[in-house]
């Protein structure tokens, strides 16, 4: 195995809370945990391009979801809501300042 592809081994990376398996595993288990990303209603949001984003709901619960798909960073209005970044939702890219989103290059952030 080359010695750049040796810290991505899965032996290296389980030992490490922080890698890119540790971390995704973290998120699969927060997402099996929130009802209205496993199956909840969903509503697009009218964002314009690189941006993606919708609202899961289930038995009272919204999970705002956004997606930048651009390799710079973007800003956009939230919708209606006291949106909070959630913790443990996946990977850091995101923030919140009052009214808007402020998502990193590829960036995700889930409130």
């Amino acid at each position: 195995m080359p010695l750049a592809h040796r810290k991505l081994a899965v032996a290296v990376q389980e030992r490490d809370a922080q890698s890119p398996l540790q971390r995704f595993r973290a998120f699969v288990a927060w997402r099996k945990r929130q009802p209205a990303l496993r199956g909840g209603a969903i509503r697009l949001l009218d964002l314009p391009e690189p941006l993606l984003g919708f609202v899961r709901s289930a038995g009272g619960d919204e999970i705002l979801a956004l997606f930048n798909l651009d390799s710079n960073p973007r800003s956009v209005a939230l919708p209606a809501g006291a949106w909070q970044t959630l913790a443990h939702a996946g990977p850091d890219g995101g923030r919140i300042d009052r009214n808007t989103a402020h998502l990193a290059a590829f960036g995700v952030l889930f409130a």
